[in-house]
């Protein structure tokens, strides 16, 4: 049977047969069955029923009937056929009357009676289950011809024919009990059909549903949560739809609004939860988009410390997505290239300020990063062949009296003409190159020198040679620093240091302290 197209029938009015109580096990006299059934019970009314109703009841009982009906051997059966066969189908009962039976036929015919008992207590236990489902509600129909078969039972059991009675007992107990299935199977059926229509939004039929399902049983109180899910299901979908159109127009919040009232009324109404849930996920989703937006905006201001923490914000609200773990990637690389294109241009910038010394530590910042810098290679070079020239420059010119020395002229031409072949000299090396032109100019106009002695000391002059003995000699001299030494027997030796310059005066060495 399908319950979920099953229709409700109307129940028709029936008269049901009160029940019979069981047979005592112990025999007795059919006058003590027919006081233990009861004289008084009423036979079945049978209300009209359509021909087909009528037609379909009398087929089934015919074919039960065909299939339990006993064989033609009306013979006498002894009590171990009928312990043997047990409830395997009907046993023959004899007729003879109770004062003519032996006393084997007695206990013979007590079993027989106890079957019929046990069929008949099977039969009231599952007819007392159905009358509490109301089955006259919902399968009048099937239970009238059950209790049909029920009466007929009871009344072989009052002629006595406990054959008969136990064969009819069993069928009306067979269709008691598979009503009792179809029940359980019907309310159960109703009540899945009814969560279906709920969670389709269907109210008409989940109302439907929920009446078929009240119909079996008299005790709804596991459907109370049902039943308020089902009444309050049109505003609920009232709500929904207005959620949805708002959504259509544009107005997330006014959408939000209308599905919380939904769930409001049912917590359980799937449509709102799944639509605020993929509210919540395109809220989620725009943050993050904007968070994402406003690092790679922060990047390309070169504010990467900005760029940084919208990233780790981004990553922080979606851990399972690699954008922002691909942006921290691209940071790095940019914020390397900017750092690297800010020392390129600060080391440029030093150069061309003279500022060597600074160029130098600037382009060894760039290399740390990447050795491989061209720029950064050719820079560092320059700078620290321009610092050296410049120091050069700065020591040559401060030590003028080095000049006087050949190797030291010398050394001041070379640093000159190195000096002059620089392509790109700027103000602070064509400054120091234009004194050191003045130094060498000067160091090349000789200067004449006038010495003083008392004709008894010996005079030498350092890097020029012996002057001998003398009261005043006159000698020519580049400019310079000069050393002049006096030896005299039994007089300390004398040493004298002068700087030879146009206009000087004249320089007097001899000894004069003696030795004591």
């Amino acid at each position: 049977m399908n319950l979920d197209d099953t229709d409700t029938i109307t129940p028709t009015a029936v008269r049901i047969a009160p029940p019979i109580a069981r047979a005592h096990a112990d025999a007795g006299t059919d006058a003590d069955a027919d006081a233990r059934t009861g004289s008084s019970s009423a036979a079945v009314t049978r209300a009209p029923a359509p021909p087909w109703f009528l037609f379909a009841g009398l087929t089934f009982v015919a074919l039960i009937t065909v299939w339990l009906l006993p064989g033609s051997n009306t013979s006498n059966p002894q009590l171990s056929d009928v312990a043997r066969r047990g409830d395997s189908g009907p046993v023959a009962v004899p007729t003879t009357r109770l004062n003519t039976l032996t006393e084997a036929q007695r206990v013979r015919r007590a079993g027989l009676r106890h079957l019929a008992g046990d069929a008949l207590d099977e039969l009231v236990r599952a007819r007392a289950a159905l009358k509490l489902m109301r089955v006259t509600v919902w399968e009048p129909v099937l239970y009238r011809f059950a209790e049909q078969e029920a009466a007929r039972g009871e009344a072989a059991f009052r002629r006595p024919d406990y054959n008969a009675a136990t064969f009819h007992y069993r069928n009306a107990g067979q269709a008691f009990n598979a009503l009792l299935v179809a029940g359980q199977q019907l309310r159960q059926g109703a009540i899945a059909a009814t969560w279906r229509a709920l969670a389709t939004g269907d109210a008409v039929t989940a109302g439907q549903q929920l009446a078929r399902a009240l119909q079996v049983g008299t005790s709804h109180a596991d459907l109370a949560a049902l039943q308020a899910r089902v009444k309050a299901l049109p505003k609920v979908l009232a709500f929904a739809a207005r959620g949805d159109a708002a959504l259509d127009a544009g107005d997330v919040q006014a959408a939000r609004r209308e599905y919380q009232a939904a769930l409001g009324l049912d917590p359980q109404f799937q449509p709102a939860r799944t639509a605020l849930a993929h509210l919540a996920t395109q809220a989620a989703q725009q943050q993050y988009l904007s968070v994402m937006s406003q690092g790679y905006t922060a990047m390309q201001r070169h504010a990467f410390d900005a760029a940084r923490a919208a990233f780790e914000r981004a990553r922080t609200m979606h851990p399972d997505r690699s954008d922002a773990d691909l942006a921290m990637v691209g940071l790095t690389g940019t914020r390397t290239t900017s750092t690297l294109e800010q020392l390129q241009e600060s080391g440029a910038r030093l150069l061309a300020d003279e500022r060597f010394a600074e160029a130098t530590q600037v382009y060894a910042q760039a290399l740390a990063i990447d050795r491989t810098l061209a720029f950064a290679t050719r820079g560092a070079a320059l700078a620290r062949e321009r610092q050296q020239l410049l120091q050069a420059l700065d020591n040559t010119i401060a030590h003028p009296e080095r000049q006087s020395a050949d190797d030291a002229h010398k050394a001041a031409q070379a640093l000159r003409d190195r000096v002059v072949a620089l392509p790109d000299k700027g103000a602070l090396l064509q400054g120091r190159l234009a004194a050191l032109d003045t130094l060498l100019a000067r160091a090349a106009v000789q200067v004449t020198v006038t010495l003083l002695s008392d004709d008894v000391t010996q005079v030498r002059l350092f890097r020029i040679g012996v002057l001998g003995r003398f009261t005043q000699k006159q000698v020519d001299l580049r400019p310079g620093r000069y050393t002049a030494i006096g030896v005299r027997d039994g007089y300390r030796d004398t040493r004298r240091v002068f700087d030879v310059a146009p206009n000087m005066q004249p320089v007097t060495v001899r000894c004069e302290e003696a030795i004591q």
